[in-house]
């Protein structure tokens, strides 16, 4: 990504909202020289009830940490506003202006930058409102910096918090924005909003993201984003457990080159968990409208396609992924660490009797794929009978194990799928049955007993 890129993006992230903070490598002083380089640089200075503004403070925001998360960007903010309301008698009235503070280099090439503006209103009580404006910006590029156009249409919202920011919620309108490099890279964002509510550790509690029209171009091709809504309600269980509903809709996704032209219309994707009796029930759905495939090797013929599919995650034991949880967040504030994965590993098998007792499973209750050549109906469940686990000896567990499959498959759009896929269509061939349009496979797998369309298959181990 050349300078222009790089910088568009990184002032977008920071302006826009990406409400998502992590803990975040910060500094605040009062030297406001920026010797060149990439990290965030910005000014903050705050007036109190009309009075005469203190003197400015420079942040500091290591390009590491923003390249990581952006929204490092409103929790610096947040811990700057809490040093300055703890010196103050409330009610409170504040306006600042925070001045983005940029090397010589990034001058020459894109000038300065407006001032962002916040004026704050803070009650008795401590609680507080924000409005927000962060103004129009239209530069013209010189051909050093990448010789093009960058077109910010804007930036508006409003912040409201409680006492000691124990809860902030942001609501956040972006007019858009428009980039035109040389070379035929551009970006195209049509006036988009997001909401959202953060806890006093920074993390998401609920946001609303709404954005009609993304367009980017390359020189490898366009791809084009309509009508994207996201809704995320990141509720926890009574013992903490992270639920993550989710509502992500798509109106039209497309990606085109010279040769090649992708659609996906009507995507849905939503997901459910929660707690009933000590357990968690996770549930994800999803729905493609249509989506259109050309042929392309390895594909011989074009696809359209529609899907409706659920997979659900039942009787999780909450300590268990609890506990999960917890090892995941420490580890994410740690350095990388090359056994990670054994160490997740570790914490897994120690957590699986706990696990099992609760008789976990895994199902995909609905799988309807719908396409030009034909169609495909399917279903799987895998549980284990909690009640059957005496130890985790490989033979007791098979013996727990309970499975169910059952596929129902055009002929045509099977044929279609073995020509792509030699070896898994001469493999499953054999255990299909003739269901004259259609093929069947019924399989079953309990007591220890296998059977594939009503015949038992005989195991290659013994199982208790």
């Amino acid at each position: 990504m050349n300078k222009m890129r790089r910088f568009t993006a990184a002032t977008t992230l920071v302006v826009s909202g990406m409400i998502l903070s992590l803990p975040l490598a910060a500094t605040e002083g009062t030297d406001s020289s920026v010797p060149d380089g990439d990290d965030l640089r910005f000014t903050l200075q705050h007036r109190f009830n009309g009075g005469s503004p203190n003197p400015a403070e420079t942040i500091t925001i290591t390009a590491e940490a923003f390249e990581n998360n952006p929204a490092v960007f409103f929790q610096q903010l947040k811990n700057n506003f809490s040093k300055q309301i703890e010196k103050q008698t409330k009610p409170l009235q504040i306006d600042t202006e925070l001045k983005f503070l940029l090397s010589t280099s990034d001058m020459e090439c894109f000038g300065q930058l407006p001032t962002l503006s916040i004026k704050t209103q803070i009650d008795e009580k401590g609680v507080g409102n924000s409005q927000v404006m962060f103004p129009a910006y239209r530069r013209e590029v010189p051909e050093a910096c990448g010789n093009g156009l960058i077109d910010w249409k804007g930036l508006d919202g409003q912040l409201s918090f409680t006492d000691s920011f124990e809860k902030l919620t942001a609501n956040l309108n972006l007019a858009g924005l428009t980039i035109e490099e040389e070379g035929g890279f551009g970006i195209s964002l049509k006036k988009s909003t997001l909401n959202g509510t953060l806890d006093a550790d920074g993390m998401p509690i609920q946001m609303n993201l709404n954005w009609p029209s993304l367009q980017v171009r390359h020189e490898d091709g366009q791809l084009d984003l309509q009508a994207m809504t996201l809704q995320l309600n990141n509720e926890n269980s009574r013992k903490g457990v992270e639920l993550g509903n989710m509502n992500l809709k798509v109106g039209q996704f497309g990606w085109t080159d010279a040769n090649y032209k992708v659609s996906l219309d009507d995507l849905v994707i939503i997901t459910n968990g929660e707690e009933k009796k000590g357990v968690i029930n996770y549930t994800i759905q999803t729905q493609i409208g249509q989506l259109a495939i050309p042929a392309r090797p390895p594909l011989k013929k074009a696809i359209e396609a529609s899907l409706q599919a659920k997979l659900a995650f039942n009787r999780f034991d909450e300590e268990s992924l609890l506990a999960l949880q917890t090892s995941v967040h420490q580890l994410a504030e740690q350095e990388y660490h090359p056994m990670l994965f054994m160490i997740m590993l570790g914490e897994f098998m120690q957590l699986i009797p706990k696990i099992v007792a609760k008789s976990p499973e895994i199902a995909v209750s609905q799988l309807t794929l719908k396409t030009s050549t034909g169609d495909l109906e399917g279903h799987l469940t895998i549980r284990i009978d909690g009640n059957r686990v005496t130890s985790l000896e490989p033979a007791v567990l098979m013996a727990a194990l309970q499975a169910q499959a059952d596929l129902l498959i055009n002929k045509s759009l099977f044929k279609q799928v073995a020509a792509t896929h030699n070896q898994l269509g001469y493999f499953i061939k054999p255990w299909l049955m003739d269901m004259g349009d259609d093929y069947l496979f019924i399989a079953e797998f309990k007591g220890g007993e296998l059977t594939i369309n009503d015949q038992t298959i005989p195991l290659p181990f013994d199982v208790q």
